[in-house]
């Protein structure tokens, strides 16, 4: 077993297992525990009307965790809190009851090929029994008939799956309006009549200030802050090689690099190890994170309270990071996390729950807020009087110039980039409205009617559309229409599963029995 430990590659992917399989032990496995003691109503839940029994949720579990593994890797342990296990789990149940209703057979030897093809049971990239073996019995320490029944499970439902989807397919058309609708691109000649531009005519009095804090009080909730400590380990930037695109395994393994990249590489490499080496010091006793920090000639430091509605954007943390880190609990210890320049290695010191402020605390927020109010009505009645100028001054021309009519009138004309729908826009941003508007216009009808934006009221003229070129839709359309059909039947299988749930009338059991086996007030746990 040590050499298998030793193996590089499988260490790691073990550590994972090991902790896992501590979460699913001393979890759930421990609250279904307290909760089979309680009487009468000695089971999970019922769905389609059968009752399910603890033993078989708890079976189907520990199956749902371990293909949340397979599939996200050493990913797990960071997204392992949205992913809603337990409720994965019904729908198992349920799938696995439509299934067995179906009489969706899988075949031994199809198990069989699924399991060879997991790379973690592999060594020099063939499967090695007595890996799968060791794997199963000492790490994820279930029998090897329930693993293979797991992965017979999730091969019913790709078979449910199939079923359900594999007659759908898009027309030609629909195949195109899809493609064209990412593709096409415009540009667009607006004036923006911006809200803040009328702020300075707008007063707002206590009194008025007070009756709106009185009737709109939970929109000045205070969302939960944390503060979190932190150390930045630093990342060197590989260059790129000349000629030759670098794989991420030739980077790995520093080959097909040049002398200077190989000893940048390798200098990172003994950064992730040192991250590491902290991040399992640190598990063992968060308490002593600085502390342990200080022995590797490092010291930590502290955001400061931060929401996640308003992320400190100082610490220059991905969002994705910044919203993972939120959900931890105090004092607890985060994975290292990688970025481009540096690793990062948290712990949230201390986390302040959401709470609605009394109107002296909030007096200044209020103010603000009316004022927005105010002056965004200014700015949509001032816009549509420009509308309206502008269409009269181009009523005077033959030549119809946007441009020239609205200098007439004074207004500013700003201009977009030649842009696709979705793509952010200096100024307007990412405002879906002004996005839609742009692309409906036309040859017959170039200019908008007023559209809203985050920061005002905007009038839009299409100064240009540049259509999909049909043989690059044509080039393209393969590999598109494989993407969009598997779009679509995984919208197709998701609606179907609401279906099924709906005709599974599940009534979980597991919240009320958790209420129950919960120590009363003035009760020792």
């Amino acid at each position: 077993m040590l050499k298998i430990l030793r193996k590089k590659g499988v260490a790691k992917k073990i550590i994972w297992f090991i902790a896992i399989i501590i979460i699913i032990s001393f979890g759930f496995f421990g609250t279904a525990s307290l909760l089979n003691n309680q009487r009468p109503s000695n089971y999970a839940g019922k769905i389609f009307g059968k009752k399910i029994s603890f033993e078989e949720f708890e079976r189907v579990y520990s199956h749902v965790t371990i293909q949340a593994l397979i599939k996200y890797g050493d990913n797990f342990n960071n997204i392992r809190e949205h992913l809603d296990l337990e409720s994965q789990t019904w729908d198992r149940l349920i799938m696995l009851h439509e299934a067995k209703k179906r009489r969706i057979k899988v075949m031994d030897a199809e198990v069989v090929k699924a399991i060879e093809e997991y790379e973690f049971f592999q060594r020099n990239g063939k499967f090695d029994p007595s890996l799968y073996d060791s794997i199963l019995r000492y790490v994820l320490r279930i029998k090897t008939r329930d693993f293979e029944e797991s992965v017979r499970a999730t091969l019913q439902f790709k078979k449910l799956y199939d079923a359900e989807t594999s007659s759908i397919f898009p027309s030609e058309d629909a195949i195109f309006q899809s493609y064209k609708k990412i593709n096409e691109k415009v540009q667009i000649s607006y004036i923006l009549v911006l809200s803040q531009d009328f702020a300075k005519q707008i007063s707002v009095n206590e009194e008025t200030a007070r009756a709106y804090y009185d009737q709109n009080k939970t929109k000045f909730q205070i969302p939960s802050t944390i503060n979190v400590e932190f150390i930045t380990l630093p990342l060197q930037e590989i260059e790129p090689e000349p000629n030759e695109e670098l794989s991420p395994e030739k980077a790995e393994k520093n080959t097909g690099l040049s002398d200077k990249n190989a000893e940048i590489q390798k200098a990172n490499n003994i950064m992730r190890e040192k991250a590491k080496d902290i991040y399992y010091e640190s598990l063992d006793k968060p308490e002593n994170f600085s502390q342990i920090v200080k022995n590797y000639n490092l010291e930590t430091q502290k955001s400061g309270f931060f929401s996640e509605e308003k992320p400190n954007l100082n610490l220059g943390w991905p969002y994705e990071f910044l919203s993972m880190v939120f959900n931890f609990k105090p004092g607890e210890i985060n994975e290292p996390f990688e970025t481009p320049n540096a690793i990062y290695i948290t712990k949230v010191v201390e986390k302040k729950g959401a709470y609605i402020p009394a109107f002296e605390e909030a007096r200044q927020s209020v103010a603000q807020e009316l004022v927005q109010i105010k002056s965004k009505e200014i700015a949509k009645k001032t816009a549509e009087e420009h509308l309206t100028a502008i269409k009269e001054e181009l009523n005077k021309t033959k030549l119809k110039d946007f441009t020239k009519s609205a200098k007439n009138l004074g207004l500013e004309i700003r201009q977009t980039p030649v842009f696709n729908r979705g793509q952010y826009l200096p100024t307007v941003g990412l405002a879906m409205d002004f996005q839609e508007t742009a692309f409906l216009l036309d040859n017959e009808n170039k200019i908008s009617d007023v559209v809203e934006i985050d920061n005002g009221y905007c009038i839009l003229h299409q100064d240009s559309y540049i259509p999909v070129e049909k043989t690059k839709f044509e080039k393209d359309k393969a590999e598109f229409a494989k993407t969009l059909i598997g779009n679509i039947r995984n919208q197709a299988f998701n609606d179907f599963l609401v279906r099924l749930r709906l005709a599974a009338k599940l009534d979980n059991n597991l919240q009320r029995l958790r209420e129950l086996s919960a120590p009363k007030e003035g009760q020792e746990e």
